[in-house]
């Protein structure tokens, strides 16, 4: 079976597109195949060049400020979402479990729950896995999550913590399927004053 980037002389095309910019060497200089390559490559090189600018001269096609800050957020929470989370606990004969959630998003569910909450900034969040015992029934994946803050002068914060903490476990439960069995919560800031 041949490989669809193998040309007949048994080279890939790949070494020929990456010496496209060079001088043909000797065997380019004889090989039909290389040859055929080179100038279908060359078209091809041309080609998107020319697409390339016609696209940046049109301002139709110039992508908004933020729409590209939207794709290098997402980027970055990608790069960044950290450590896998089990979505279930693996039945006693099974080592691991084949569903998982990324632990930067169960931050931002946590995030987004708490900046939905008048008189609330949510700031560092940790999520923890908590050890389970065998014996106990269910398979639900438990957590426990750590949440910073900072706090309107104007709210009363025992009341504000508690709605918050009732937030936290309905929506991550709701919108990730993991138990929480208790949010930390740490007011850090107040503003507004």
């Amino acid at each position: 079976m041949s490989e669809p980037t193998r040309l007949g002389c048994g080279r890939d095309a790949d070494e020929v597109w990456e010496g496209l910019d060079e001088p043909p060497g000797p065997h380019e200089q004889q090989c039909p195949f290389c040859q055929a390559a080179r100038a279908s490559l060359d078209e091809l090189s041309t080609a998107t060049a020319a697409m390339t600018a016609a696209d940046r001269a049109d301002p139709a096609l110039r992508t908004s400020s933020s729409v590209l800050d939207g794709i290098l957020g997402l980027a970055r929470v990608e790069v960044r979402r950290g450590r896998r989370l089990p979505l279930e606990r693996p039945a006693a004969d099974e080592l691991t479990t084949e569903l998982t959630v990324s632990e930067q998003a169960v931050v931002g569910v946590v995030w987004a729950t708490g900046d939905a909450v008048p008189g609330v900034q949510a700031r560092r969040c940790r999520v923890e896995l908590v050890e389970q015992d065998p014996a106990d029934e269910g398979d639900r994946v438990r957590v426990r999550v750590v949440l910073g803050l900072s706090v309107s002068a104007a709210v009363a914060i025992p009341a504000v913590t508690a709605e918050l903490r009732r937030r936290v476990v309905e929506e991550v439960d709701r919108q990730v399927g993991v138990e929480v069995v208790s949010v930390d919560l740490r007011v850090e800031d107040v503003h507004d004053v």
